[in-house]
């Protein structure tokens, strides 16, 4: 197994009033692309702090994080910024669409951060909307879909830039348990395409769908599975 993303004794902590909190204690993980992981946990285990450190959006304090073999931790801030526009995609259980604009500009907004020529953007957005079943919704905008049409649009916009890694965190836990399955189709179907698929979720019957689970506790990796 070649790995894409690997943590070696990542360590990541805290301060608060009441002191130092350890949000990570010596975390080996090794992914490869084609996996889908479920990170699970109690409250307060650690699972959103691993994912932002799996998606570039923070820093550990010791250890090591590489992708395909390079050592994340030697950028800096602009070079960490343009690796995770083009080599990761971010699903959030709100979505985070912007309200202004409409289905087809959503899922392109990636694209206008890479200076893609504006047809090419309108293209690419056009074949994703499509392909998550959204080609009837366009000119539509967030306020007129559904929660279940907004995470399509969501993931539509993780892939527009065709990321190696996509990083879910609660993708389904604003939605019914039938759009849920149905989103849930739709991110399991990313893996077989090379892709590699992390997601955050408390839901265990979903996670039973993904490859490999991890259960974290205090930090710590608690459990494997695959």
């Amino acid at each position: 197994m070649t790995a894409l993303l690997q943590l070696r004794r990542a360590c990541r902590s805290y301060r608060t009033h009441a002191g130092a909190v350890a949000a990570l204690v010596d975390i080996d993980l090794t992914i490869a692309a084609g996996q889908s992981w479920a990170v699970m946990g109690a409250s307060g285990s650690g699972k959103s702090t691993l994912l932002n450190i799996l998606g570039a959006l923070d820093r550990l304090d010791s250890g090591s994080y590489e992708l395909d073999g390079v050592p994340l931790t030697r950028l800096d801030d602009d070079a960490l910024s343009d690796l995770r526009l083009r080599r990761f995609g971010f699903i959030f259980q709100s979505f985070h669409l912007i309200a202004q604009l409409d289905v087809l500009e959503n899922i392109a907004l990636p694209l206008f951060y890479r200076q893609t020529a504006p047809e090419l953007a309108r293209q690419r957005a056009c074949q994703l909307a499509d392909q998550v079943g959204l080609a009837d919704r366009l000119h539509h905008r967030p306020a007129q879909l559904s929660g279940g049409q907004q995470q399509r649009v969501a993931i539509a916009r993780a892939l527009a830039n065709d990321p190696a890694v996509i990083l879910a965190d609660e993708p389904t836990g604003n939605l019914d348990s039938a759009t849920g399955e149905q989103i849930m189709d739709l991110l399991l179907a990313l893996p077989p395409q090379g892709k590699a698929l992390i997601m955050v979720t408390h839901n265990e019957a979903l996670a039973r769908h993904c490859s490999h689970r991890l259960w974290l506790k205090d930090g710590r990796v608690a459990r494997l599975e695959s």
